[in-house]
């Protein structure tokens, strides 16, 4: 009688058991889910004011040497040498997107002054550091991936959106055609 009984508990528990075991995957999976998507919002933040920065920086060594923005070579160590403009460290950053920070190859050794403010300066693909491109190389990644970012002379980061091939300003979403950015005067 007794091991009928408890063939008749295990019966009973054993569904129940299964039950809790998914229910702690399932909170386990969310808690995967929710975590990835933080660091992604902080590697998204993280790269936006980088750069942000860079651009400054760039601003920043056009002043100090007449008006011309580097050339193509080194102008990511021009930054670093010039005054600590820029540091090392951001041109690392996280690497959770596995992007970096581009120049725009149409600025060579180009004076600031005859760029307009829409004219973009950097913008983010794949590659190493010390690179260099210009709008095919920006769309060639972007056709792969949304949500890249570039940065105009004037400042404003925009979002790239490969699925309706549209930008949007990141400060108000103001949307804009990409053929409203120049990307070589």
């Amino acid at each position: 009688m007794m091991k009928k009984h408890l063939i008749l508990e295990v019966k009973v528990l054993m569904p129940i058991l299964a039950l809790v075991v998914l229910f702690i995957i399932g909170i386990n999976i969310f808690v995967l889910y929710a975590e990835r998507n933080r660091l992604e919002g902080l590697s998204n933040i993280y790269f936006t004011t980088n750069l942000k920065r860079m651009n400054i920086a760039l601003i920043k060594y056009a002043d100090c040497h007449s008006g011309k923005l580097p050339n193509l070579q080194n102008w990511a160590d021009a930054l670093m040498d010039n005054q600590n403009l820029i540091l090392e460290r951001d041109f690392i950053g996280p690497t959770f997107r596995s992007s970096s920070v581009f120049y725009n190859k149409a600025l060579s050794d180009r004076s600031i002054s005859e760029l307009k403010g829409n004219t973009v300066v950097l913008f983010e693909s794949k590659g190493g550091g010390d690179t260099v491109g210009g709008e095919d190389t920006f769309y060639d990644f972007a056709s792969k991936r949304t949500g890249l970012k570039l940065v105009t002379l004037d400042g404003n980061i925009y979002i790239y959106h490969s699925n309706s091939k549209k930008l949007k300003r990141l400060k108000d979403r103001l949307q804009v055609k990409p053929d409203d950015l120049i990307w070589n005067n």
